[in-house]
């Protein structure tokens, strides 16, 4: 498989490289390797020195197709997660004017963004309202369908899903702090 210079982005964040070259360098950290893999990432974008996930390499470049798949790869990843530059992923993204990204973030309830509030455009402000819309409404209609079945299942299921949504709801209340 032949892989040109356009493509090389998209399969290097695809495959999760930059985390990769950052495993590979915490285990054979010497100068040889590190100057090698620095010119490498000069082209996305990333240094050896500053830690970085593919997801916020994703954000920066505009790669929303790959986010998606970075993200139901790993659903576990906190989308608030702060890289080495101590910016989350919609800082990237408002920082690169990707407002199709800015609402994709929203809808899966990214809330932190601090480094780049002066860049934040209408247009953005917009995308980041519609997307927790969005995300609230689909918040209030899993609740209602888990209300209208509430009567078909055990009492004892009942409490544990209800005890599951009220954990969700604390611990986004803590995160968007």
């Amino acid at each position: 498989m032949q892989i040109n210079a356009d493509g090389f982005l998209d399969s290097f964040l695809q495959a999760g490289g930059i985390e990769c070259v950052f495993e590979f360098l915490e285990h054979n950290n010497n100068s040889l390797y590190t100057n090698l893999l620095e010119n490498c990432l000069q082209r996305v974008d990333a240094s050896t020195d500053i830690k970085t996930t593919s997801f916020h390499l994703a954000c920066f470049h505009g790669k929303l197709e790959i986010l998606k798949t970075l993200y139901s790869q790993n659903p576990e990843f906190d989308l608030n997660n702060l890289d080495g530059k101590q910016m989350t992923l919609l800082d990237y993204a408002i920082s690169q004017h990707q407002k199709k990204i800015v609402y994709f973030l929203s809808c899966c309830g990214a809330t932190k963004h601090c480094k780049n509030v002066d860049e934040i455009n209408e247009e953005l402000k917009s995308a980041i309202h519609e997307g927790k819309q969005l995300l609230e409404n689909s918040k209030m209609a899993a609740q209602i369908a888990i209300g209208d079945t509430l009567l078909e299942f055990p009492m004892d299921l009942c409490k544990h899903i209800l005890t599951f949504q009220h954990n969700i709801d604390l611990l986004e209340s803590v995160s968007s702090y």
